[in-house]
């Protein structure tokens, strides 16, 4: 497979992933707030099995690197690698950072996406917006790629 085309899959499974984390906040914000949200419940139940897919096959990539296997793993792409690369990074130079993003082992993360608790609910935004961030810089390095600088 050529490395456009990977860069093309890439950005859109990221798009995808963003999707998700938009529908998963609003739907949040929304219930949070006591509104029933009724019209988007389905959608934002679908959003969260997606993400909570994504992390689990990202937590395997992360638990790799983290143990210092440098090597390429079989059946993961460049681009998904470099994102568990820079998730490791970020943990690692979290600085003032008190994203639960940053603090917890992606398993956790993955268990409070079910949890109904308020203060959850709260948790669970802040992890989205710190993955959006993460997402985001990648998404702007596969659209350099693929459209070049305009």
């Amino acid at each position: 497979m050529s490395t456009h085309w990977l860069d093309i899959q890439s950005f859109q499974q990221s798009q995808e992933l963003l999707s998700a984390i938009n529908t998963l906040s609003i739907h949040r914000k929304l219930t949070d707030r006591g509104y029933p949200d009724t019209s988007r419940k389905k959608a934002a139940e679908q959003a969260r099995e997606t993400l909570v897919a994504f992390f689990q096959k990202l937590d395997k990539i992360v638990q790799d690197i983290e143990y210092g296997h440098r090597k390429p793993v079989l059946g993961v792409d460049a681009r998904l690698r470099h994102l568990a690369e820079n998730y490791v990074h970020a943990k690692r130079d979290r600085g003032q950072s008190r994203s639960p993003f940053l603090e917890h082992p992606l398993s956790q993360i993955r268990q409070l996406f079910y949890s109904e608790r308020p203060g959850d609910s709260r948790e669970v935004l802040k992890v989205l917006a710190a993955f959006r961030d993460l997402l985001e810089e990648q998404v702007n390095s596969d659209a350099t790629r693929l459209l070049g600088e305009i």
